[in-house]
């Protein structure tokens, strides 16, 4: 009965450990980071889209709320909600743009950072190394020193 007890522990040990290693690999925590940003930066767009452009949409349009625009097909039949689509559809829009400046911006200040080294390619899978690099970080593949 022991080595069944010692054996399960070892599974379990083993199971923690590479556990750990994954939770503490920094592309690990580097998406969970992205995660958290991406949902609170979801919550800045929603706000700033519901608060001020809503708004001022609705003021050209000349109704106070603009979800609730629609379109009654026949008297008592079904009814298309038009404004509920659009509100998502600028929600999108404005969404990815605001993906697109982030990212924008975080690529200028990592060649900020980075710009002053050259960099190197790998024949192989095209990765970008360190200048100085005889062995590809993502293909493992050995690199000649004459590159």
């Amino acid at each position: 009965m022991n080595k069944k007890i010692k054996k399960k522990t070892g599974v379990f040990k083993k199971f923690s450990n590479e556990f750990k290693a994954l939770a503490l690999r920094s592309s690990f925590i580097d998406l969970a980071i992205g995660v958290i940003i991406g949902a609170s930066l979801q919550t800045i767009i929603r706000s700033f889209i519901d608060d001020i452009v809503m708004p001022l949409i609705a003021f050209l349009i000349g109704t106070t709320d603009f979800r609730y625009l629609s379109w009654e097909i026949s008297r008592g039949g079904p009814t298309i909600y038009y404004g509920t689509f659009l509100t998502n559809l600028l929600n999108f829009l404005v969404m990815i743009l605001a993906i697109f400046m982030l990212i924008k911006l975080l690529n200028k200040i990592s060649n900020i950072r980075v710009g002053l080294s050259p960099k190197k390619k790998c024949p192989f899978c095209m990765g970008d190394l360190h200048p100085k690099a005889t062995k590809c970080a993502f293909c493992t593949s050995e690199l000649t020193t004459n590159k």
